[in-house]
């Protein structure tokens, strides 16, 4: 006889069960704060801490208020400046040394210039994904997104790529550079629905337009590099993370950290140069803590905005799937490395078709997005279904994103998958 119920540890009430899945019970128990941090006590703190903050949009908007958080603004501003000041007097010093006539100030000014290029690369460089899809190469998709970056009153998107690690939907743009990436997860294809597609799409390209307004890109830049003067001071192995600073070389960082760890003398010196990185480690703890909080803040606004604009039950299937991508990458990940990309779309497709209900709900309240980078998934559920039945008012926009027929979608599905072929 198949088991079909347990017993919760917690409050003892019955709960069901599916053979391969974790049980969960509305108590709390399995979905609480994830697993993965509950012995991290830095995550904890951070999770409390958003927890709070997610309570706190959810308060203001239901007394149908807007949630400022003006210190963090400020903050982050100072910070920003402080770091921002930090390296033109770096830059300032190079010249001064290369002016110098004696070898050591020169050979001085060559290594800072060899470290210039750490908190450059950023500024100017894109991280290469697998697939690109030009214009040229999908004139229909293009079209689609002409239309929705219309509407937005946002710079075009130059390209697509396709990411088969990535479950979502994100918009690349160095600060430098005026070129636009749209990067899309393989399991963002897979689901197959363009309404939670374009809702993706119009999401993303609000997050980046209010980061740009609000300088977060630039503060963004800033906490990476006062990392990376950590990193170089103390002579550290950790690497940027590819979702935090996808465009710097990570191989040219890594063969310097390598030739640093050589020297003996970095080993020696540590217990000098640990009192100076205290300086870089402070400033990124504060800048980090304060940038959260206007990151957060405009992941919510970005989901009531798109709300508005599409609709709220395609922005819900897009979280929903956004939930869904451990399940849908151990799809994939089961597969030979051998398998085309046309394979593992089809591996993940029939995941999400025969992942039980309870599972999907499960995953919607315990998923991160972007390890807390961004607010859990079923917080944004949360207040968007808030949402819902506060606006009950048009959208101030005048236009509405324009939806995409079925025909329209099978045309932009066969343009994406020729892509990797």
């Amino acid at each position: 006889m198949n088991k079909t119920a347990t017993t919760c540890p917690q409050c003892h009430s019955s709960v069901p069960f599916n053979q391969g899945y974790a049980s969960w019970c509305e108590c709390g128990w399995n979905v609480g704060i994830p697993a993965q941090w509950t012995d991290d006590k830095t995550m904890t703190r951070r999770y409390e801490r958003m927890q709070r903050l997610y309570q706190a949009f959810a308060d203001a908007w239901t007394a149908g208020q807007a949630l400022v958080k003006p210190m963090a603004a400020v903050i982050t501003a100072l910070l920003t400046l402080f770091v921002t000041i930090g390296l033109a007097a770096y830059v300032a010093l190079m010249i001064y040394l290369f002016e110098d006539p004696f070898f050591i100030g020169r050979g001085l000014a060559i290594i800072l210039l060899i470290g210039l290029y750490l908190p450059i690369a950023p500024l100017v460089s894109f991280a290469k994904q697998p697939y690109s899809v030009t214009r040229k190469q999908a004139q229909r998709t293009f079209e689609q997104m002409d239309r929705i970056c219309s509407v937005l009153r946002v710079r075009k998107v130059s390209e697509i790529q396709i990411s088969e690690s990535l479950s979502g939907i994100r918009l690349v743009q160095p600060l430098w550079r005026r070129k636009r990436i749209l990067v899309c997860g393989l399991a963002t294809l897979a689901a197959q629905d363009p309404a939670s597609f374009t809702a993706g799409i119009v999401r993303e390209l609000l997050i980046a337009k209010r980061n740009r307004q609000s300088s977060i890109d630039i503060a963004k830049w800033a906490r990476d590099l006062l990392q990376t003067a950590y990193d170089v001071i103390v002579g550290s192995g950790a690497l940027p993370s590819s979702e935090s600073s996808g465009s710097v070389d990570r191989a040219q960082y890594s063969r310097s950290l390598r030739m640093m760890r050589r020297q003996s003398m970095i080993r020696m010196l540590r217990v000098f140069t640990f009192p100076i990185a205290v300086i870089p480690q402070s400033m990124h703890y504060l800048l980090n803590r304060s940038l959260q909080v206007l990151e957060h803040g405009v992941v919510y606004r970005a989901n009531r905005s798109t709300a508005k604009l599409t609709g709220p039950k395609p922005l819900e299937q897009y979280l929903t799937t956004l939930s869904l991508a451990e399940s849908l990458q151990f799809a994939q990940e089961r597969l030979s490395e051998t398998a085309s990309p046309q394979d593992r779309l089809r591996a993940m497709a029939d995941k999400m078709r025969t992942l039980p209900q309870r599972e999907r709900e499960r995953q919607l309240r315990t998923q991160p997005e972007d390890e807390l980078r961004r607010p859990l998934l079923n917080w944004q559920y949360d207040l968007l279904r808030r949402c819902v039945q506060i606006d009950e008012t048009p959208s101030s926009m005048t236009a509405s994103i324009p939806s995409v027929s079925m025909s329209d979608w099978s045309a932009v599905s066969r343009e994406l998958e020729a892509s990797m072929a």
